[in-house]
């Protein structure tokens, strides 16, 4: 999970989800978080052993995405507001460009500037926002290695062949926004 990690970027829904969880199944965090999440954050991690804060990562974006690379699947999670519609125009479609250019599969919650993971094949759109749900993706990534496989597979030659910062980044906000 990455960016500001507060309840409309979903961290209530990753916790419940974590706390079901095996602890083979770790969440890595990284962002702005207040001290009550990361109280909540510690909690599961002291219970389940599988919730890890990172803090923000200090640098440019390429100590981000260099960061990023470090997981198996990124969570670009939010709730939809209408008040959000400037954010999720803007800013929401920068976290899933993060984990595509890290050559990371995600697992979005189903704004408009999100469905393109679907759609080109690098990630997977939740049905509906919910723990059961978010549980059970989660549960059918770890036990399908061939899977996770072809989704990294297709989300780094998206990267590499429409979605590189230098050749298209307008080509995908126009894409995601359309």
């Amino acid at each position: 999970m990455n960016g500001g990690l507060t309840e409309l970027n979903c961290l209530d829904l990753v916790l419940d989800v974590a706390a079901q969880l095996p602890r083979d199944i770790v969440f890595a965090m990284n962002g702005p978080i207040s001290k009550s999440w990361l109280d909540r954050v510690n909690a599961v991690r002291a219970r389940n052993g599988n919730c890890l804060y990172y803090g923000e990562v200090e640098g440019s974006r390429l100590d981000l995405i260099n960061f990023l690379r470090g997981a198996d699947i990124g969570l670009v999670l939010k709730k939809s507001r209408r008040i959000d519609t400037l954010n999720d125009r803007l800013y929401t479609p920068n976290k899933l460009f993060d984990f595509v250019a890290a050559g990371i599969p995600v697992i979005c919650s189903r704004q408009i500037t999100l469905r393109t993971a679907r759609k080109k094949g690098f990630g997977i759109v939740l049905d509906t926002l919910t723990v059961e749900c978010l549980r059970l993706e989660l549960e059918a990534l770890a036990s399908d290695a061939e899977f996770r496989s072809a989704l990294m597979h297709s989300v780094s030659n998206a990267f590499e062949t429409h979605y590189h910062y230098e050749v298209a980044s307008a080509e995908l906000l126009d894409e995601m926004l359309s």
